[in-house]
């Protein structure tokens, strides 16, 4: 019986898709049995309906057969979660407009080096070499969302990047009462720039 019951965490820890993984929102994130080695593709690209902010379901990815796309992403801010990952066997690494997107530490890891890699469009687009090497995160870090600059509810500020420095347009902060229950602004510590009205 101890035989048995050790297989079966051995199972559940070491999880296989046998199959490509598109990812279209932060609920199918987050309804996804975390991984170690996805047998094909893995795509995390935003349908609109529920933004993906939170990768930490995939902190246990080991491998990737297929290739990885990250796209359209607007509050995404970094790809520490997938610090795990080692191999990405497909060879390439496209990771385009996420504008907010800033640390890209977690693919540090990835070796070799992809074959192909299209990194534009994100708030900071280094080469692979600068993502192995040291410089995979911005010094600043700059948010750029016109469509989500009202914050309401703690859950809102809790989901932007770290460390902002700069807001390219406006930012309003509780402004209905009803749904307001924000209590801590850290994520603006570091803000020295708001580009629209405050």
């Amino acid at each position: 019986m101890k035989k048995l019951y050790l297989l079966l965490l051995i199972f559940i820890y070491q999880l296989s898709y046998s199959q490509d993984v598109l990812i279209e929102n932060q609920a199918d994130l987050d309804g996804l049995t975390p991984p170690t080695t996805i047998t094909g593709n893995l795509s995390i690209i935003s349908d609109g309906s529920d933004d993906i902010f939170d990768l930490s379901n995939l902190g246990s990815l080991v491998t990737i057969t297929g290739t990885l796309i990250i796209q359209n992403n607007p509050i995404l801010s970094n790809l520490d979660d997938l610090s795990s990952l080692t191999t990405i066997s497909g060879g390439t690494i496209t990771i385009q407009n996420n504008q907010n997107l800033y640390s890209f530490c977690g693919l540090s890891s990835v070796t070799p080096a992809p074959t192909a890699e299209t990194i534009s469009g994100n708030s900071f687009n280094p080469t692979y070499a600068d993502i192995v090497g040291a410089n995979c995160k911005a010094a600043d870090v700059i948010y750029n969302d016109t469509a989500n600059d009202r914050f309401n509810t703690q859950a809102e500020i809790d989901a932007l990047p770290n460390d902002i420095t700069h807001i390219t347009d406006e930012l309003i902060i509780g402004l209905d009462a009803a749904t307001n229950d924000i209590t801590d602004l850290s994520k603006f510590s570091k803000l020295r720039d708001i580009g629209g009205v405050y």
